[in-house]
């Protein structure tokens, strides 16, 4: 699995509708690419007085996960508006060393999340000797 991870600023009060639109616009995109396996989206909190959010994205090749990382640019130049102030983004990208996950769970229904599907598609399958 290969993962990319997007950090963010943008000015007060602008995450939620960003979150929103990323959701409606943004997820679809995403979630079209070869070998997708998950997307989430972080409310970061605030730093220095604006909005942090932080996206990760998980894929089965690191060219996807870099497809992702260059599709992201153009969302974001195409519907964030000038007065989001986005800042950003720093970008890790790279092979994922550990991937750890409730065997069997889900976090739809959850308070604070909104995962599409079975987040069960992340756990590695056990290999033999």
């Amino acid at each position: 699995m290969y993962t990319a991870i997007r950090r963010y600023t943008v000015a007060p009060g602008r995450l939620a509708r960003i979150a929103s639109q990323a959701e409606e616009s943004f997820l679809p995109i995403v979630r079209t690419l070869p070998g997708f396996v998950a997307y989430f989206l972080v409310d970061g909190g605030q730093e220095n007085g604006r909005d942090v959010l932080a996206t990760v994205s998980i894929f089965e090749t690191l060219e996807t996960a870099n497809e992702s990382v260059r599709r992201s640019a153009l969302w974001v130049r195409e519907h964030l508006q000038p007065g989001d102030d986005a800042r950003g983004p720093e970008v890790t990208a790279g092979p994922t060393r550990i991937a750890s996950m409730r065997s069997g769970g889900t976090m739809e229904g959850r308070a604070g999340y909104r995962v599409p599907g079975d987040a069960r598609d992340l756990l590695e399958t056990p290999r033999g000797p």
